[in-house]
């Protein structure tokens, strides 16, 4: 007796074969017309960030720490710096600090919201309104002032408003500066002096 071949097993047998092959030949159609995609090298965002930072030449958190020619210590500090008209000698600073030391211990605190350090000149002018305080009890109020880097000489631009253990006053100048023997500091107030005494207030 002739046995019929088995239909059912043989395509089994032939599905088993041909459908993997065909599979194989999709995914292989997908890789081949498929763009690529070339990841961007940078991103946008970081590039102009980058761009402004190399034009702008800003300085993130400056600090100078000098000595007068009478011996005084003399900081400054800065949120940031950056050349003033492309000058490198000559740097615009945001939200400056500036302390004066004597060997005495005694310290000045000048601090403003923006300012002017000028090497060549040999000059800090500190603007945008100006807060003074000294650890002899004086608070002074300012619109601007300028200082010398490498003696201390320090001017206000206008009128100084203020406090201290005399009592409120207002002028129409301050200076202050320090003696080469005794190295101690002096403040003069000019050009109209209204005081008002603890007593009297």
């Amino acid at each position: 007796m002739v046995r019929l071949p088995n239909t059912y097993s043989g395509v089994v047998a032939w599905l088993k074969v041909i459908l993997p092959l065909i599979a194989l030949g999709l995914l292989s159609t997908l890789f081949l017309f498929s763009r690529a995609r070339t990841p961007p090298t940078s991103l946008p965002f970081l590039d102009i960030a980058l761009q402004e930072r190399i034009r702008e030449q800003q300085i993130t958190g400056p600090y100078f720490v000098g000595t007068t020619e009478n011996g005084l210590s003399l900081t400054l500090s800065a949120d940031a710096a950056r050349p003033d008209s492309g000058d490198l000698g000559r740097l615009s600073a945001d939200n400056v600090t500036v302390q004066i030391k004597t060997k005495a211990e005694t310290l000045v605190v000048m601090s403003s919201q923006s300012g002017v350090l000028d090497v060549g000149a040999d000059r800090a002018q500190l603007t945008g309104g100006v807060s003074l305080n000294s650890s002899s009890g004086y608070t002074i109020e300012t619109e601007a002032l300028y200082s010398s880097l490498n003696s201390l000489h320090i001017e206000t631009d206008g009128e100084v408003r203020g406090a201290g253990p005399v009592g409120s006053f207002q002028a129409g100048k301050m200076i202050l500066t320090s003696g080469n023997k005794d190295k101690a500091l002096h403040l003069l107030f000019t050009n109209g002096v209204i005081l008002t005494s603890k007593q009297t207030e």
